[in-house]
């Protein structure tokens, strides 16, 4: 049986809800840099701060081009990094 201690603690890491992108504990935790996720509302968040696009505009490009880092970039107009 667990303590009450460690049910509300189970309860406020469930409460948390996905890791933002913009707290990383470490670079461990970044999301693969090959491939831009778009389906993931967190992994969306944070390649449209990288990239510096709207949402609707990388999921565009991303149904044209792929999910390829490097094909989003050349189909968004930007220079790789």
């Amino acid at each position: 049986m667990r303590s009450f201690s460690d049910v509300i603690k189970l309860r406020r890491s469930a409460k948390a809800g996905p890791i933002s992108p913009f707290r990383f504990a470490d670079k461990q935790d970044l999301p693969r840099t090959e491939r831009v996720n778009v389906r993931d509302e967190a992994a969306l968040r944070y390649w449209c701060a990288r990239l510096d696009v709207t949402p609707e505009r990388l999921t565009t490009a991303v149904i044209v081009v792929g999910d390829r880092l490097s094909d989003v970039q050349h189909q968004l107009g930007l220079q790789q990094p």
